[in-house]
């Protein structure tokens, strides 16, 4: 009777295996997989061939294609918007006037790298190479310079961009997004977008009685850690910038905080701003005027 009693439990035992055996093989096709010696189960489509062939892979690539197509047309519609705003605002706020910095003294000396193709994604996007600033901040510049006519006798202020277009912003921003340089340049989607594009915001360089620009390290727009000022110690240790390079920064940043009580950022060396930016976001709005509408005037020789 023993042994009968355990032939039955081995046959009840091995039905419910084959049961239960069964019951995963249909509920594993029903989820369309399938067993593998080397790990178990795994899904069909991991091991069936790819449908379709190169139908498939032209449906696919029209689909991105239509995708990207219409990310560009939200951005486009973005940017206009802005673009309007800016306008709206330039119409209606509060601005100051701007006026011509290269008017205001004979010693000035502009390099505008947005007027021409030598700048960092190689492209004009100005129509004149001029210098263009809100009143309040073009005094400023004055004073930097009287501040090196008092301690560095002969040296000059050199230009490279003042007043920024809001809409040039964009083909700037179009140039580098998605790329390491993106980090150096403002995005115009933001709030604030460009402090270059409130007229409180100046890039320059120190120049020589002669015109000669100084060395500073880096050429300007140089997008890399080498022209930030918060790592000029550690280079000047390093050796990778020289004495005479660090303290050529040193009175440009002395002129113009000192001198012309403008505002120095971290990670360039050429990039003064009338305020922080919060501060200028809530003064003045964002400027998208053509430099065609500042009056030029022809500078008065103040040379000494």
């Amino acid at each position: 009777m023993k042994r009968q009693a355990k032939v039955r439990s081995r046959e009840i035992i091995a039905a419910r295996i084959t049961l239960t055996t069964a019951t995963i093989v249909m509920i594993t096709a029903a989820l369309g997989l399938a067993p593998d010696d080397r790990r178990g189960w795994t899904a069909r489509a991991a091991i069936a061939k790819p449908a379709g062939g190169p139908e498939a892979s032209a449906t696919s690539n029209s689909k991105r294609a239509t995708r990207d197509s219409k990310r560009a047309t939200r951005d486009s519609k973005r940017a206009t918007r802005d673009s309007k705003r800016a306008r709206r605002d330039s119409k209606h706020g509060k601005s100051e006037p701007l006026v011509d910095v290269g008017s205001l003294d004979a010693r000035f000396i502009l390099d505008i790298r947005y007027a021409t193709t030598d700048n960092f994604f190689n492209q004009k996007v100005y129509d004149a190479p001029r210098c263009i600033l809100l009143t309040s901040v073009a005094e400023r510049m004055l004073t930097a310079q009287q501040w090196l006519d008092r301690h560095h006798p002969g040296l000059r202020l050199m230009f490279k961009d003042c007043y920024r277009p809001n809409h040039v912003q964009f083909v700037m921003w179009k140039a580098v997004e998605g790329t390491a340089k993106a980090r150096y340049v403002a995005n115009p989607h933001t709030k604030t977008g460009s402090i270059h594009s409130y007229g409180a915001a100046v890039d320059l360089t120190l120049a020589d009685r002669e015109g000669q620009e100084l060395d500073m390290g880096t050429p300007y727009d140089f997008l890399g850690r080498l022209a930030e000022p918060r790592h000029e110690a550690g280079y000047l240790a390093d050796g990778k910038l020289t004495a005479a390079q660090v303290e050529h920064r040193r009175i440009l940043r002395r002129a113009m905080v000192e001198g012309g009580g403008m505002h120095t950022i971290p990670n360039e060396w050429w990039h003064f701003n009338a305020a922080p930016a919060k501060v200028i976001r809530a003064r003045y709005p964002r400027l998208d005027v053509a430099f065609s509408s500042v009056p030029t005037k022809v500078p008065e020789t103040t040379a000494r």
